[in-house]
Formats: structure tokens, sequence, C-alpha cells
């Protein structure tokens, strides 16, 4: 990434979530890193809740940890986890013109797409509640049995508190499969909504009367490091800002206080690309740092994996993605939007691209 990368916004805070030795869930706070290569330092709060600690103040307890500046990644004896456990998390479509030109392109049926561009309403729909289907950083997102072509879809999530107010900034990786949503806008949750189609993380980022637009980058390479796809883009480009559309979502509709609401999707893998297991997921915002997940199918994973993490007791590290150097390092980006090599085609061969 760029060498001024940590220089591309005014210094919040990040709040964290993880389980420490005990098995105990804690908040800890600290600064983005403005030193590259810095390591982190939090201090830990005594509020578990970040809700709560966002509304009344944050009490520090004097104990630190320390992270990378990146991935987050903690000492051996410490998990990180989701920063909250929203218990809702809402989405909306085609909020980027990049999203709303892949909803066109994959549709059988694009006439309700393409009214989407002059719409007032936005398009909102229903992703998880209580992180049943979100998981955490390192943890596996899956790919459903009966898709053939699933993407990556990077998005900012906004917590919304009390009063509907705008707390924190997070990164949302909303899975979702491209091939059941074109067949039909009735299928869209099916599109959306299974096991681990979410990740959240690393990171809740605190900065209010925030006005700079965030910058994300998306990367997905392969087991061996490989890369397939990278991208960047801004907020800048969203149809409509974060505030509207939490007003719009809380018309006649009671929200409960640490609901995420992620706000589209920034960007869309081309038309032959698509996610198979073995391959790594990154998403980065530089005040929140790098969302890094394996892909899995669905099929692959135990009831039990996703529930243990609600178990009060730390969770087994052997399904975290091992240790990789950071891509996002100062000697700059690959070209944006370039795919080095495609990801598993639909059929036999490589997939067409739309018209």
């Amino acid at each position: 990434m760029p060498s001024d990368r940590h220089g591309e916004y005014d210094v919040g805070m990040r709040h964290i979530r993880y389980r420490d030795s005990s098995g105990v869930p804690r908040i800890a706070i600290g600064q983005p890193a403005t030193i590259e290569g810095a390591r982190i330092e939090y201090v830990e709060a005594n509020e578990p809740d970040f809700v709560e600690g966002a509304t009344r103040g944050f009490t520090p307890s004097y104990r630190t940890v320390s992270s990378d500046a990146e991935l987050l990644k903690l000492s051996p004896d410490f998990t990180l986890m989701t920063p909250l456990d929203p218990p809702e998390l809402w989405c909306v479509g085609a909020n980027y013109p990049a999203s709303w030109r892949a909803r066109v392109s994959e549709a059988e049926m694009p006439e309700p797409y393409e009214l989407l561009l002059d719409d007032r309403r936005p398009h909102f729909y229903f992703k998880d509640a209580r992180g049943l289907r979100t998981v955490a950083p390192g943890e596996p997102i899956a790919i459903r049995s009966d898709a053939t072509w699933t993407v990556p879809e990077p998005e900012i999530g906004v917590v919304i508190g009390e009063k509907n107010a705008i707390i924190g900034y997070t990164i949302v990786n909303d899975v979702s499969c491209r091939d059941i949503r074109g067949a039909s806008p009735l299928y869209l949750s099916q599109a959306k909504t299974h096991r681990a189609s979410c990740a959240m993380g690393p990171a809740i980022y605190v900065d209010k009367g925030r006005r700079k637009p965030f910058t994300i980058y998306l990367r997905v390479t392969d087991a061996e490091g490989r890369e397939l796809f990278t991208d960047k883009t801004s907020t800048k480009e969203m149809r409509r800002p974060f505030g509207d559309l939490v007003d719009w979502l809380a018309r006649e509709n009671p929200i409960a206080p640490g609901t995420v609401l992620a706000t589209g999707a920034a960007i869309v893998p081309p038309n032959d690309f698509t996610l198979q297991p073995g391959q790594i997921v990154e998403v980065h915002v530089p005040e929140i740092g790098t969302l890094s997940n394996p892909v899995v199918l669905v099929s692959d994973l135990e009831l039990s994996e996703l529930a243990e993490r609600r178990r009060p007791h730390p969770r087994r590290r052997d399904r975290v993605a091992p240790a990789r150097r950071s891509p996002f390092s100062p000697s700059g980006p690959p070209a944006a939007g370039t795919a080095a090599a495609p990801g598993r085609a639909r059929g036999s061969g490589a997939r067409a691209s739309a018209a």
C-alpha cells in the first residue's frame, strides 16, 4: 500500500475485543500506528461492552495489550474476536456504481436493479442477528454448496448507538452468491445468508464528527500467497452517505443500540472470478486495520465451530489463518482492479464476462 498510508487520515481511536487467557471477553482502546512497522499499545477498559462504553464513557483498567498495526495479531494467550455482537446486521445494496453495475450484469431479470439507480429509497436487506453467521478475523468464511459464483464484498459497517447516532466504523465482508442472486431478486436472502457468510473486524474505529472518506482495499490470494485479485476504492464513491442511510433504516423501524449497517459493496471482482476453498480474503482500511479470513466450504464447517466462540473459554486456534507478512507495505499496491489469476470458474474453464 502507499508509503503515506499512515498520513491518509486524522487519527481517532481503535477499539478491539478479545478473550484473555481465562476466556473472559475484554475491550481495549488504542490509536492506529503513525509509524511504519510500529506496534499498537491498547489500554484495557473496565467495560465489557462497546456500546455501553461508547455511550457512557470507558474507564481504563491500566492493563495493556499490544498488536501489530495491520492484522492486529495479539499474544498467543489472547484471541481476537469480532469487535461486538450486533443485535442486528443490516446491509444496503447498489450503493456504489460498481455494485449497481454488477447487479445489472449478473441478473437474468435486470429491470428491478436498473430501477435502483433512480429509486429514492435505499435497498436494505437483513444479513444476521446476534452474530450467528458472522465470524471473527482469522476465522473461515464459507461458500455454500449450491452456489457456483461467490464473491467477497468489502464494506464499511457503521455502528449505531442510542438515538440512532453513529458511534463507530468497522469492516464487514458481506460474502455473496452472485449466481443465486442473479437468478431472481426473490432469492436475495439465500444469496446473502448462510453459515459463515459474513466477517467483521478487526476493530471499531471511533472518530466523532468525521467527514473524511475511507479508502478500502481488497486483496484475494491463494494458499501460497499468490495474488488473484486486488483493487481499491473510496467511500467518496457512495451514492448515499452514512447518515442518510441510517436515517432511512430508522424510519418507523426500532433500531437496537449496537446494530451494524453495512453501507454497500465498495468493490466487486470481475465476472470471471469466484471464491474457492483455500483462498484468503483481506480487506484493509487504514484507520481500522486488515480483516483477513480463509475460505472454506460450508460443508467443511461443523456446527459446533461457530457456536464455540460463544463458549466461556478460549477458542481453538487451529482454525485461525496462519501468520503471514502483511501485504499492505509501503512499496505500493498493484494496479487497481487487476486480477493476476482467475478464481474457481463456474463449470469448466473461466467465466465469460457479462456483456
